[in-house]
């Protein structure tokens, strides 16, 4: 029996907008129906919307927050409409998603300024922080109390997604009882993002190609190999991103630097229709001697947890495993290969006490 894992971006996302962090929150990806019930136990109210790509294609999003009257005002702002990243639209999603408005608007000037945050200070956020901001360090504490809860929230999921196909019907039964007045449903509801495009060569359908794998102590049969909810292409594409957004612009001798190469011009995203600058980074290792052009529409996909990317100008797909060594990381170092092992360990541990 196939089961269901949560994700833990869903949970944490759903303890920030339970504790008033963020007002409202947006969810793309998949859930369960227990992880629906979830939204229930923190009292947060809920609704999927629908909104179209260009080509009249529809893409599913939950919402979800304390406040009906917010929901409201996003389905009546974007329910059926064409997804578009106008500064209108970026304006407005900041406003109902709690984000600082100078983040907002420098977001909308300058896209990923650096900003001198801490990676882990950074990771945890769902905005971009702008240079200087008042307004984030004082969030930072507040987002870091609701990763904890939101832990210990993911954990009480895995462990039912885990427990329950092993029990007979009365202690499966007496299990949720104890852990919930609210009954446990386990059946997907898919809310797939259309950015996520398929990879030849990745048995898994995580997004990286199964040689590439090994390289970051990942299992290729396996699409979450460290058993976060998060599938290890998408994590690897986001850790990536930040990292490139850290880079310093001024040329360096001994350590790797980007060039914005923006063009007078925009693309259009295939799978949302958002505008981009139809230019490109240049990644630039002066130790190596090389260097590696990525367009502004796949930084755009990068940020959905995809290296393929496909827009009006630009279609391809970046190697996650050049990119790594060209931004100086160790091989084996990524986002999950480091804990993966430890929390296989930890999980076959208790699945075998329970």
């Amino acid at each position: 029996m196939r089961v269901w894992k949560p994700d833990f971006e869903f949970v944490y996302l759903a303890v920030l907008t339970a504790e008033g962090i963020k007002p409202l929150s947006r969810y793309e990806g998949m859930v369960s129906e227990g992880e629906i019930r979830l939204l229930g136990e923190l009292g947060l109210k809920y609704r999927p919307i629908e909104r179209l790509t260009l080509s009249g294609r529809p893409v599913r999003e939950l919402i979800f927050s304390l406040d009906d009257a917010l929901i409201r005002r996003y389905e009546e702002a974007f329910e059926g409409k064409p997804l578009t990243r106008s500064p209108e639209a970026i304006r407005l999603e900041g406003e109902l998603f709690g984000y600082p408005r100078c983040c907002v608007e420098s977001f909308i000037k300058r896209g990923y300024a650096p900003n001198g945050l801490k990676k882990r200070d950074q990771r945890i956020l769902f905005h971009w922080a702008c240079p200087s901001c008042s307004e984030t360090p004082k969030l930072i504490p507040l987002y870091r109390r609701a990763r904890r809860r939101a832990r210990l929230e993911y954990l009480k999921l895995r462990l039912r997604s885990a427990i329950l196909p092993r029990l007979s019907a009365p202690l499966a039964a007496a299990f949720i009882l104890a852990a919930s007045s609210a009954p446990l449903l386990a059946n997907p509801v898919p809310i797939p993002d259309p950015h996520r495009l398929p990879v030849q060569g990745d048995v898994d359908g995580d997004g990286l190609k199964d040689s590439e794998e090994p390289f970051f102590k990942l299992d290729p049969k396996n699409p979450d190999t460290d058993g976060d909810g998060l599938s290890d292409g998408e994590e690897l594409a986001r850790e990536l991103l930040k990292l490139i957004a850290s880079l310093p612009t001024s040329p360096s001798d001994d350590r790797p630097y980007k060039i914005d190469r923006a063009m007078r011009g925009l693309e259009r995203c295939s799978a949302c229709g958002e505008l981009v600058n139809m230019g490109f980074i240049e990644v630039v290792n002066p130790i190596r001697g090389e260097r590696m052009e990525i367009p502004y529409v796949a930084l755009h996909y990068m940020e959905h947890g995809s290296f393929s990317f496909k827009g009006e100008l630009h279609t391809g797909r970046v190697d996650p495993v050049r990119l790594w060594e060209l931004l100086e990381r160790p091989s084996g170092a990524g986002p999950k290969g480091r804990a993966a092992w430890i929390w296989g360990k930890l999980k076959s541990l208790l699945l075998k006490l329970f």
